[in-house]
């Protein structure tokens, strides 16, 4: 009999198991390829008690991002540009010019986001006499693809963005600039790809894959023991690398350029031990600014003032190298 009860017992584990790794496949799926539908899954500060179990059990569901407005929505003119990116895929840009600019600024959005999202920032840097270049990752707005890697093959997007910009704006001093998940592509644009910009602003930036995965279960309210690791196990074998290596606080190493860290201490999905964590890596001139009422990639919003005169610091050490 007790031999019977452990075989029981030793098929119910088997069977959790194989349960809970499909539980992750399903939710790496899903958050990693984009779909058609314009229903969007709740943030998890938004879903009740109900909410959140329907969605540990089907998952979220992440319609493909799309650009609803462009600059003529802020009274910028602009131009629209198309070069190849990761995989040969198609990428576009708008470029959004300042007569007589020596900057020009590289924005990249982040997870789940186009190059819409990054206007507001784009029209503050125009009246501050910058030119700026906004890029939709592969999977995005005007870009080709359904998918995201969260950073990782959209960091050679980022290379290529910038290699397009040095061969049409050679004169520009060039600043890239990144939000969450386009913050790590240009870190990792940078360790692994050979981007040589001559600054960099990275906003609401995690330290490594698992912590940012390991948020969301927090926000969620769920203990992230065992799903965050299974999650980013899975979410890496669709997207074909190992995701657990996938660490800005490791590409910090590798980035000698002036750099400006901007953190929301409000922020729910990045928090400022793991944003400082990869400041502290960075090896060149850096400067660490926290926004005591911001939360995710909102820095801009919260206090604008604060904002100018820290995109003015990193511009000032330039003009220094």
């Amino acid at each position: 009999m007790p031999s019977k009860i452990f075989k029981i017992l030793i098929m119910l584990c088997v069977f959790g198991i194989i349960c809970v790794n499909a539980l992750a496949f399903m939710h790496a799926k899903a958050m990693t390829q984009f779909t058609e539908s314009s229903s969007r899954t709740s943030s998890p500060e938004e879903l009740d008690f109900v909410s959140k179990v329907g969605v540990l059990l089907r998952g979220v569901n992440i319609p493909r991002p799309s650009n609803s407005q462009t600059p003529d929505d802020y009274s910028l003119a602009f131009d629209t540009h198309n070069f190849v990116g990761s995989n040969d895929t198609s990428l576009e840009a708008w470029h959004i010019p300042v007569e007589g600019a020596e900057m020009l600024v590289l924005l990249f959005h982040g997870y789940s986001s186009s190059k819409e999202s990054l206007l507001p920032i784009a029209s503050q840097l125009n009246t501050m006499g910058m030119s700026t270049l906004l890029v939709d990752f592969f999977g995005s707005g005007g870009s080709g693809g359904t998918d995201t890697t969260i950073g990782y093959f959209e960091s050679i997007d980022v290379k290529k963005s910038l290699d397009y910009a040095e061969e049409n704006w050679s004169d520009s001093q060039i600043i890239l600039y990144g939000q969450s998940m386009g913050a790590v592509a240009i870190m990792r644009a940078i360790a692994v790809h050979d981007a040589d910009p001559d600054a960099v602003v990275i906003e609401s930036i995690y330290d490594k894959m698992i912590s940012t995965v390991k948020n969301r279960f927090s926000a969620m309210g769920v203990p992230s023991m065992p799903l965050a690791e299974l999650l980013t196990f899975w979410g890496g074998w669709h997207s074909g690398f190992n995701a657990f290596k996938h660490n800005p606080v490791d590409y910090a190493n590798l980035v000698v350029c002036p750099t400006l860290v901007l953190h929301g201490v409000l922020d729910p999905r990045v928090t400022i031990e793991q944003a400082n964590a990869v400041h502290d890596q960075l090896k060149g001139w850096k400067k660490y600014s926290l926004y005591p009422s911001a939360g995710h990639v909102a820095t801009m919003e919260s206090d604008l003032v604060k904002w100018q005169n820290d995109i003015k610091s990193i511009v000032n050490e330039i003009d220094k190298q």
